[in-house]
């Protein structure tokens, strides 16, 4: 019997061993299992909030040393008073070359055109005067030229694919000169790719919709992704028009949208520049007006210009030395015909005009009720 109860309680001590051990290793399992779980549920970031800064302001950086201001002048005449006229754009540097692209909107041949550098301190480098080298009407843009190496950067352009690719959501960053005030970034996203929108006579197939503000002043300037690479162009402003809320582009609403803009992609205005650069050899002919659609009067006017029940368009301004005044043109002259062809709008002397070549044109007027042919030697 005692070796009976001795076995028993020898047996039990072993079991009891053993529970204490499965416990155990249970236990250290489960806290084990814990500590991993507890690390994959709150990993560390990969990028920080200060990485995120640190990539804005080198990118805002290189997008402020890229943009100069643009100062347009012209003297024109405006009903016998001489009127200094005045224009002040964003532009980007394109090229090692000193080429700088902008937007055509407000840009008059025989204007002079003085580029400013930006000193990224904050201050203003020296002004140089650039030639007009020509626009691109598909685009609404301009080229221009100015001797410009060692003062600015030029920025690498991102290619077309890419990668991460460019998407509703991409961050960017923009620069230009609103309002007068040189040189400021702004920091925003991507909202919309490739929108089919009306500008001026034409319609931009694959703009892009950026949520950074374009005040005037701004359109030209530049749009960078997070890497600093040029991704567009900032063009203009969304404006709501009409009771259906046709919307346009236009640089100088009084009403534009509130953080939604428009910008060209980079491929977009790569494919103007060549364009331009082609037509460069081509002689360019300008006349030195600024027009009007005769519809815009009043009977009260038209019947002081001695324009009642006439059609065509009117002669507002003649800039100083061009061709224009040299023929005799003035304002409140209605244009009438060009080298016998019927002008009714704006948008056909501007038409004639691009199709014209260097030598003389006849151009019929009505002043003062009466008509008259002049002769327009185009330069």
């Amino acid at each position: 019997m005692a070796q009976t109860d001795t076995y028993a309680n020898k047996r039990g001590s072993q079991v009891s061993g053993s529970l204490l051990i499965l416990a155990c290793g249970i236990f250290l399992g489960s806290l084990f299992y814990s500590k991993q779980s507890s690390s994959q549920e709150t990993p560390k970031p990969a990028v920080s909030l200060e990485d995120v800064n640190r990539a804005y302001l080198e990118a805002s950086k290189d997008a402020r040393a890229a943009v100069t201001m643009i100062d347009v002048r012209q003297t024109r005449i405006i009903f016998g008073q001489k009127d200094e006229w005045k224009l002040s754009l964003s532009g980007t540097v394109w090229d090692e070359d000193g080429h700088i692209v902008t937007v055509a909107r407000g840009l008059k041949a025989g204007s002079q055109i003085f580029v400013k550098p930006v000193d990224t301190l904050g201050g203003t480098l020296k002004e140089v005067e650039a030639t007009w080298i020509g626009s691109d009407e598909e685009t609404g843009l301009a080229l221009l030229k100015a001797k410009l190496k060692g003062r600015v950067k030029v920025l690498s352009h991102r290619q077309k694919n890419s990668l991460p690719a460019l998407q509703p959501g991409s961050l960017i960053v923009t620069a230009g000169n609103p309002c007068g005030f040189q040189s400021l970034v702004r920091v925003g996203n991507i909202a919309g790719l490739n929108r089919t929108m009306r500008l001026g006579e034409s319609t931009l197939k694959n703009a892009m919709l950026i949520t950074a503000p374009v005040n005037p002043g701004d359109p030209g300037g530049v749009v960078v992704d997070s890497k600093g690479q040029m991704i567009g162009i900032m063009l203009s402003s969304v404006r709501n028009r009409g009771s259906r809320g046709n919307r346009m582009l236009d640089s100088f609403g009084s009403t534009p949208a509130q953080s939604v803009s428009f910008a060209i992609p980079v491929e977009t205005v790569n494919e103007a520049v060549t364009r331009i650069l082609a037509q460069k050899k081509e002689k360019k002919v300008w006349l030195g007006v600024e027009v009007r659609d005769l519809s815009i009067f009043s009977a009260r006017d038209k019947k002081r210009l001695g324009l009642e029940n006439q059609e065509g368009i009117i002669v507002f301004a003649i800039a100083v030395g061009s061709p224009a005044e040299k023929a005799g043109l003035s304002s409140g002259d209605l244009i009438k015909t060009w080298n016998g062809k019927a002008i009714n709008k704006v948008a056909e002397l501007a038409q004639a005009v691009r199709g014209s070549k260097p030598g003389n044109v006849k151009v019929t007027i009505i002043r003062r009720g009466k008509s008259q042919e002049l002769s327009v030697e185009m330069k």
